[in-house]
């Protein structure tokens, strides 16, 4: 028979079929089995037969098909019910199984790790797998934790097959790993694992990935080694104790976020309680900030690098202070990205210095490196080292919490040790400044207060003022603290002072000896050695009169500061005053008389007198006694028209008609009508004023007014008049009287004597006698003070 196949229709090369029968078993119309019998007599061969029994065929006849055709339908509904009855055991085996799976779940500690290794020995033994991994999905990280056992390693969420299974929620059910793409064969040549079948699944809570489970190699029941596919029944199987193990994960971690809230809040209480005792003191702040940090982590040393400008500085001992620049080391590339690094072993990172390990015989491993922050600015780097077996994300976590406290208290404690600092150094130069209120006529003795003064500011071991000589293009200093006296001479070209005295920039060197510009014969002339040297240029209107510059620190610091800078520059501003003042006194007394005389004689007027540096009598005046009486009566009896006066008490007044007058007599008719507006008040009849001294005060302001374009007596006379309408249009009786009345017209008539129309900056800049008077006593207001000067001086006779 062609149909025939010895590899199926036999039982074997010891049996050769010579005859058989295969007939189906049906039950309902299906057919459920197939029975083959093979050899037909065969079982009767050498048994002892009867003489009356006829002989076997040798071949299966159509009366055994007959009869066992018969039978089938008995022996159909038998296997049935056996098949069923063997597939309800194992569907409730498989529950039994499931629920015995459920059950070793709920008992475990909802800890995040002991329920991964219980998920994964249960979906092992559940599919009977070789092995099994299981991929934590962070979808918001993008990431997959793998746990390989006690390993774990992070990969991106669209890698591999377990990222495809992460990322589309599907089952892969793979027969021969190395027949998929998406199969990395590198972890086999590694490990010297050999994976054939793979069974990938998500676990779901709800709609949403939690994890992946990756089962390695199905094992044949009973064999040690054999390996075979997994099945539908395994990924049904999987699917039922995933749903469970899908709810467990997600419980797990809302046990664990509530569990790091509170440990988090405990932090931050105690963290809280620890700080506020030791808030505003820097050596107890940090060691309770390192040993917080190190209790909250579990690590076990903890150092924290403070940011100091461009370095990190941390006090390693007592005493002893470490800096290394940002950007360098582990701890430098936190500083200067702010970024995590979290590493299970250092020395497998270039950055780590191994020395500091052969030095102390300590052994570093795991390293958790993380910036402290304050308003988003990076104020200290912890790094926390050597937590068996590594730092974990809730160690981040905890450590971010902490930190936000730790910065701002850290940000505090450095803002009020500043402002101490600023508050003590202000107290200092206050007390320096006030010490250096010295009469500018004693030069000698106010250059020695700048140079001491300047030493005691900055805790320096020595100051010398160097003076500007334009003429001889040289430095010259005989003001020295601690020099015996000598004086100190040499060019403008030469060392560091001649540099800021030509530049007027400021220079501070931490090692004199190592800069060329250096003048180091200074050093031999003295017999003095010197290490770090501030210098700085002492100006006076933008130009170097003086160069100060202070030698070695006294007060534990090696060298100066930019702060030293900064209030070193605040101190030579009054110094630069000082000194300007100083020079310029015996030049303002003696140009005062020749300045002045010579601009009045220009003018046609009297002769400047000089009395005493402090009082500079009235240039160009004459005193009310020398007026003539014949002039004074020619004023009073000029004729005035009636309309004209009408006028004068009106809006409608105009100056200009007397002023631009070509009649003498014309411009002299504007004293009378002043004379008008005073009687017009009352103020002759109410202060019993006599309008002849009123005269030969009005005559004596016009006299002291200069020709100029402007400010010229009748400008006066126009404020006067002004003041005037102020008062006739809004009465005051209840707050002015008067005397006010008197005061306001006395103000008016006076506010611009002998203006010499030129302003207030061109008298400072051009350094006229006025200007330089002005400047040596700090005044910038050089005509507004002549003019009240010069209105006192007449009001006083």
């Amino acid at each position: 028979d062609p149909r025939f196949d010895p590899t199926v229709d036999q039982a074997g090369p010891h049996h050769p079929a010579h005859s058989l029968l295969v007939v189906p078993v049906v039950y309902q119309g299906r057919v459920v089995a197939v029975v083959r019998l093979l050899n037909k007599g065969s079982a009767l061969q050498g048994l002892p037969q009867e003489e009356d029994t006829p002989a076997l065929a040798p071949h299966f006849t159509q009366e055994d098909v007959e009869i066992f055709e018969t039978v089938s339908a008995y022996l159909g509904a038998i296997l049935r019910n056996s098949v069923l009855f063997r597939q309800a055991m194992w569907e409730q085996e498989k529950s039994e199984v499931v629920l015995s799976l459920v059950k070793s779940l709920a008992s475990v500690d909802l800890d995040s790790d002991k329920l991964i290794d219980t998920v994964i020995e249960n979906a092992r033994r559940l599919t009977c797998a070789d092995r099994c991994s299981l991929f934590m999905v962070d979808h918001d990280k993008g990431t997959l934790t793998a746990h390989f056992g006690t390993h774990k390693v992070n990969m991106p969420i669209t890698q591999g097959i377990a990222g495809h299974v992460a990322t589309t929620a599907e089952t892969v059910n793979i027969p021969e790993a190395y027949d998929d793409p998406r199969f990395n064969p590198e972890i086999d040549r590694q490990t010297g694992y050999r994976t054939h079948s793979i069974l990938c699944m998500p676990v779901m809570h709800k709609s949403t990935v939690v994890a992946v489970a990756q089962l390695v190699n199905k094992k044949v029941p009973n064999t040690s080694s054999e390996v075979t596919v997994f099945t539908k029944d395994d990924e049904r199987l999987f699917y039922s104790f995933s749903v469970y193990a899908g709810v467990a994960f997600r419980n797990a971690k809302v046990v664990s976020a509530l569990q790091l809230e509170k440990q988090k809040s405990e932090v931050l209480l105690k963290l809280s309680r620890a700080l506020a005792s030791e808030a505003l003191d820097r050596k107890k702040l940090v060691p309770t900030v390192i040993e917080q940090a190190r209790q909250l982590t579990g690590a076990d040393r903890c150092s924290l690098f403070l940011v100091e400008g461009d370095c990190l500085e941390a006090e390693i001992e007592p005493d002893r202070i470490i800096s290394i620049p940002i950007g360098t080391g582990i701890a430098g590339h936190v500083a200067k990205t702010g970024d995590t690094v979290n590493l299970e072993d250092v020395y497998l990172d270039p950055r780590f210095n191994q020395s500091i390990d052969v030095k102390t015989g300590y052994r570093t491993r795991a390293m958790l490196c993380m910036p402290v922050k304050y308003e988003n600015t990076i104020v200290a780097v912890a790094q926390l080292v050597n937590k068996l077996p590594r730092f974990t994300q809730e160690d981040e976590e905890l450590f971010l919490c902490f930190s936000t406290w730790a910065g701002m208290s850290l940000r505090n404690c450095k803002l009020y040790g500043e402002l101490e600092k600023q508050k003590r150094r202000s107290e200092l130069l206050a007390q320096v400044l006030a010490r250096m209120n010295v009469d500018i006529r004693q030069g000698d003795e106010a250059m020695e207060r700048i140079t001491e003064g300047a030493r005691t500011l900055l805790a320096a071991d020595r100051a010398t003022l160097f003076v500007v000589d334009k003429e001889r293009y040289e430095l010259t200093s005989k003001v020295a603290s601690r020099t015996g006296g000598q004086e100190i001479r040499f060019s403008l070209s030469q060392g560091i002072a001649g540099e800021v005295a030509r530049t007027g920039k400021t220079l501070n060197i931490k090692d004199a000896y190592a800069d060329d510009r250096f003048n180091k014969e200074v050093d031999k002339r003295l017999g003095y050695r010197t290490h770090c040297l501030l210098t700085i240029p002492i100006f006076y209107e933008r130009e170097v009169v003086a160069v100060l510059q202070l030698v070695n620190r006294t007060n534990g610091m090696k060298t100066f500061d930019e702060e030293d800078e900064e209030m070193l520059g605040f101190f030579a501003l009054v110094a630069g005053t000082i000194l300007a003042n100083s020079s310029l006194y015996n030049f303002v007394l003696q140009s005062a008389n020749k300045g002045m005389n010579l601009v009045n004689q220009f003018m046609g007027k009297a002769i400047v007198t000089v009395k005493s540096p402090e009082v500079v009598h009235t240039p160009r005046r004459q005193t009310i006694a020398n007026l003539g009486a014949e002039q004074l009566m020619k004023l009073m009896s000029t004729p005035l028209d009636p309309k004209e006066v009408a006028t004068l008490k009106t809006i409608d007044f105009d100056i200009h008609e007397y002023k631009n007058a070509t009649s003498q007599a014309r411009r002299d008719a504007i004293l009378p009508l002043i004379v008008e507006l005073f009687k017009d008040l009352g103020l002759l009849q109410t202060l019993r004023l006599d309008i002849t001294v009123l005269y030969r005060f009005l005559l004596a302001c016009q006299r002291l007014y200069r020709p100029v374009p402007y400010h010229n007596f009748f400008h006066a006379a126009d404020v006067i008049h002004t003041v005037y309408l102020l008062i006739k249009t809004w009465s005051y009786p209840d707050v002015l009287d008067a005397v006010d009345y008197l005061t306001l017209l006395t103000v008016a008539l006076t506010h611009d004597l002998d203006h010499m129309g030129l302003n207030n900056s061109f008298h400072l800049k051009a350094e006229t006698p006025l200007g330089m008077l002005s400047a040596a006593s700090g005044s910038q207001s050089v005509l507004e003070v002549h003019h009240c000067s010069l209105a006192i001086d007449l009001l006083s006779e």
